[in-house]
């Protein structure tokens, strides 16, 4: 071939023109140009050839033909070149057809390409022009699957112009609306779409959001007239300025998720209005019954080894809910939360032809289920399979709303540990009974119950213990009366019952009852208890005509009976509620008591009775009361005990008795020992020996200065730290002695293993002993009981020298009494500890 920049120079005739001509409209062609000679050979590449394979011409001149041919192409080409050649016979000769092209870097592009035939002198040559068609074909590629998309989709696409007007439609318009292009192309868009639609009103609306783009749903009708809900969204496609072009409408049917949104509203909305459970149910099974008639449903509760109970049903027959309420719980076989089975055999039982029964568990413990009837179809629902889910979603949330709002009820209105009513739950029992009894005239009790000795229970035995003696109480109160009365819990061990249409004698007669049935023994973590109570009643209208004056009466006849005696019932008298009142002042003037400093220690003398030398001193509380003047402490130590100010108090006794020995001991005055009365809550603290300790030290006394007087019945209380204080308190040298011994519980055996040093005879038998032999015996007895057990022993109470003569005859040492002093002001003592060193 001649090389093409010697052509450029050729003699310039018209004919070499010509060619010149020619060969650069080829060379500048934006097809690629690829000529073959006779032996299938390159013989022309030209600079969009170059291009389209990535070969320079160098590279591909005088090759065979091939190198530019994918490979799995080389059979077929080579076939139709050699037989163009021999028979002139023609597949691809003056044909346009797309093919692939494998550029030199691999990549697979392709190309529009068109063969002729060239025939010079014998010689049969080939050229071939070709055009890069890769991107229209995947242009061609991407409108075909989208319009694949667009017409195989259940939804409807509709495009409009700027004008509104309607340019295309899917297949989908068609399943959708019943629109066909034939009859809507060129319509308003939105006149077409809201034909006989509710929302034509809105069009105007509409209209004007069309080209910004649209997102709602809206109620259609299609062209048979039935109504159908669609999502519906519009987006608009513009121009390189920004002008609206057309629009796409997109619709898609929301029908049956609308039907279900609806449904789950009611249901919503219904429970938001605090509608019976029930209620709610049967609205559940009515909607769901009119969104699929052909669909019948219950809910029911199973009750096990008894029928069910059908809690709602729509669409059964009355012969049908009964049969299924007399169905024996087991027929239902066994099923756990979430599982279902099928009924599809005939139910004799039940009535039922060949049906397809859906079971539903509601719950994990399948108390409550969804039964679902249908005649037996060849294949399940889809819309009705949803719609069982969905009622089954409804269901169970209602019932579990039920029981969450019947345990809120139960935490508001009942006491969790007993399940008795609580106070709030008794105020409102307590009026509807007042408002009866007004109504009626019939007389009304309050019994106010209140269990004694509770607090041993729960300081010995542990708050378990006492957890259930209150439960089994509660049993046994509620088991005592009638189904009508009230039986509350008003806090900690007290109860409280109200008794309808009940007189004095009757309330009386309930009072002995419970008292009896609270009495009878029981075992509490392995020990046996023999419970007690006192009971308080208030009659009304005589003892007050609203709850809360009843009960504080009724309270205060409990408070009167218990202090009279344990086990025992009182009724409401005025003076009690007189008392109560002055209990109730003085409890604020002993708080603003230790304020002012209006409580003081008295000290008695405690005598040794052979040399009349004073061996120590008991302090003893006194509190100077601007209105009552002096009050002993049996005036004002249980008040104090029940509104908490006893441990104050008893702090407050230690450190003044410390202070004034430690000011006698600095002054010189010799008082051997002091003793102090300490109350039971005191040795209930852990710290008491901590306490004490520091009140020695901060008055330089040591622990031999100081005893402590204990009651039997804090011996016996059976408190652990009681018995831990008792024994770090001897070790640590503080002597401890026994108070009014002979009154309480005690026994050999509890002198025997308790570190008391010391018995005190109490005044009560020596007061009798001139005239009284048993008097004489039991004193007799205390001593002998002392000397054998190696304790001393002194007798409180001497007031008389007969008194005194007949101790030392029984082998008494120490005595203190208004034989010797009275408990005297600090000032007084020192006055007669002087006259008394001159006497003896």
């Amino acid at each position: 071939m001649v090389d093409r920049r010697e052509r450029q120079h050729g003699d310039g005739t018209p004919a070499d023109i010509h060619r010149q001509m020619l060969e650069q409209g080829i060379e500048q062609s934006i097809d690629a140009v690829v000529a073959i000679d006779a032996h299938n050979r390159v013989s022309h590449f030209n600079a969009a050839a170059e291009c389209l394979w990535g070969y320079s011409r160098e590279q591909v001149l005088g090759r065979n033909v091939s190198m530019l041919v994918p490979p799995e192409l080389h059979g077929q080409h080579d076939g139709y070149i050699d037989n163009n050649r021999r028979t002139g016979l023609n597949k691809i000769v003056g044909t346009s057809r797309e093919v692939p092209v494998i550029r030199q870097d691999g990549e697979r592009r392709w190309a529009l390409m068109s063969i002729s035939r060239i025939e010079v002198s014998d010689l049969v040559l080939y050229s071939a022009v070709l055009r890069d068609v890769t991107e229209q074909r995947h242009m061609r590629e991407e409108l075909r699957l989208l319009s694949l998309a667009t017409h195989e989709t259940g939804n409807a696409v509709i495009i409009f112009d700027e004008r509104q007007r309607i340019r295309y439609l899917n297949r989908g318009c068609a399943k959708l609306l019943g629109w066909h292009a034939q009859t809507r192309l060129g319509e308003d868009f939105l006149d077409s779409l809201l034909r006989d639609s509710p929302l034509q009103e809105q069009a105007a609306g509409l209209r004007a959001q069309l080209e910004q783009g649209l997102q709602q749903d809206i109620l259609l009708r299609d062209s048979n007239g039935r109504p159908l809900w669609c999502a519906l969204v519009v987006n608009g496609i513009r121009d390189a300025r920004g002008g609206f072009q057309h629009g796409v409408a997109v619709l898609t049917e929301i029908t049956q998720a609308k039907m279900y949104e609806v449904l789950q509203l009611k249901v919503m909305d219904a429970l938001l209005q605090e509608t019976e459970p029930h209620q709610v149910l049967d609205l559940l099974c009515q909607e769901a019954h009119h969104l699929a008639p052909d669909l019948a449903l219950a809910i029911v509760r199973r009750h096990p080894g008894h029928t069910l109970e059908v809690l709602a049903s729509c669409g059964l027959s009355a012969e049908l809910t009964e049969a299924l309420e007399r169905l024996e719980d087991g027929a239902l076989g066994t099923l756990h939360g979430g599982q279902t089975r099928l009924w599809q055999q005939e139910r004799p039982d039940l009535g039922l032809g060949p049906t397809l029964v859906r079971q539903i568990a509601l719950h994990k413990d399948y108390h409550e289920l969804l039964l679902s009837f249908q005649a037996a179809p060849a294949q399940e629902n889809p819309f009705h399979t949803h719609l069982e889910g969905l009622c089954v979603h409804l269901a169970r949330l209602t019932l579990e709303r039920a029981q969450a709002q019947t345990h809120i009820r139960q935490l508001a209105f009942y006491d969790p540990l007993t399940g008795l009513p609580n106070r709030a739950q008794l105020n409102l029992h307590a009026n509807t009974l007042l408002a009866s009894a007004r109504n009626t005239a019939k007389p009304l009790a309050v019994l106010f119950i209140d269990l004694d000795h509770f607090k041993q229970v729960n300081d010995s035995l542990g708050h378990a213990a006492g957890d259930d003696l209150l439960c089994a109480i509660a049993r046994r109160l509620r088991d005592s009366l009638r189904e009508d009365d009230t039986l509350a819990r008003l806090s900690g061990d007290e109860f409280i019952a109200i008794l309808g249409q009940t007189s004095s004698r009757q309330a009386a007669d309930t009072a002995e009852r419970l008292l009896q049935a609270i009495s009878q023994p029981l075992a509490i973590v392995g020990q046996s208890l023999s419970p007690s109570a006192s009971i308080g009643i208030s009659l009304y209208p005589g003892d007050g005509e609203d709850l809360p004056s009843l009960l504080r009466h009724a309270d205060q006849a409990m408070y009167q009976a218990k202090k009279a005696r344990r086990g025992s019932f009182g009724f409401f008298q005025a003076e009690l509620d007189r008392q109560a009142r002055e209990r109730l002042k003085l409890e604020q003037e002993l708080h603003q008591a230790l304020k002012d400093g209006q409580l003081q220690l008295h000290y008695q003398p405690q005598l040794e009775l052979e040399s009349l030398r004073v061996r120590g001193v008991e302090a003893l509380l006194r509190w100077q009361h601007e209105r009552l003047g002096i009050l002993s402490p049996a005036r004002f130590i249980p008040l104090a005990e029940e509104c908490g100010l006893i441990i104050r108090i008893g702090h407050w006794v230690l450190n003044e008795a410390c202070r004034q020995m430690a000011d006698w001991r600095r002054r010189g005055i010799e008082i051997p020992n002091i003793s102090i009365n300490l109350s039971a809550q005191d040795f209930h603290q852990r710290d008491l020996s901590l306490i004490l300790g520091s009140a020695l030290q901060q008055h330089a006394l040591c622990s031999g200065d100081m005893t402590l007087e204990l009651t039997e019945s804090l011996l016996i209380d059976g408190h652990p730290v009681t018995l831990e204080n008792l024994d770090t308190l001897q070790t640590c040298g503080i002597r401890l002695a026994m108070d009014d011994f002979g009154t309480g519980y005690s026994s050999l055996g509890y002198l025997r293993r308790l570190p008391v040093r010391e018995l005190k005879l109490d005044r009560l038998f020596v007061c009798d002993l001139e005239q009284d032999d048993e008097a004489r015996a039991l004193t007799q007895a205390v001593i002998h009981i002392g000397d054998s057990l190696g304790l001393d022993v002194i007798a409180e109470g001497v007031e008389t020298p007969r008194q005194m003569q007949i101790l030392q005859q029984q082998g008494y040492r120490f005595a203190q009494g208004y034989l010797f002093a009275p408990a005297l002001p600090p000032e007084e003592l020192e006055s007669w500890l002087s006259s008394h060193k001159l006497e003896a």
